[in-house]
């Protein structure tokens, strides 16, 4: 998506929308959710206080954050990592189970 937000209001659009669907405030770490919006990265931008970091510290480590960002950027760099998604996945040493996919039936 395009946004013209700066990173921490684009942070609070995104927690807006996680609470309106019903993602409490107060909750155990990595509990389950009824949905979880992370910010990967913000173009070239390298943004990082307590509340937030750019490029997300966990993006290259997430199988199933990285899955679809190789459908979505192909063998496109990642702004900001200099590293494509691809090649990220074949250095993932992780044994996250595989994520269903859904591209197909889109």
């Amino acid at each position: 998506m395009e946004s013209s937000l700066d990173p921490l209001a684009l942070l609070d659009a995104t927690q807006t929308i996680e609470r309106d669907l019903g993602r409490p405030d107060d909750r155990a770490k990595n509990a389950p959710r009824t949905i979880d919006v992370d910010l990967l990265y913000l173009g070239e931008a390298k943004f990082t206080n307590d509340r937030l970091e750019i490029p997300h510290p966990r993006l290259l480590l997430r199988r199933f954050v990285l899955m679809p960002l190789v459908d979505i950027l192909e063998n496109q760099v990642i702004p900001g990592l200099g590293i494509s998604a691809t090649e990220a996945m074949t250095k993932l040493d992780s044994d996250e189970p595989v994520p269903p996919r859904f591209l197909d039936s889109w």
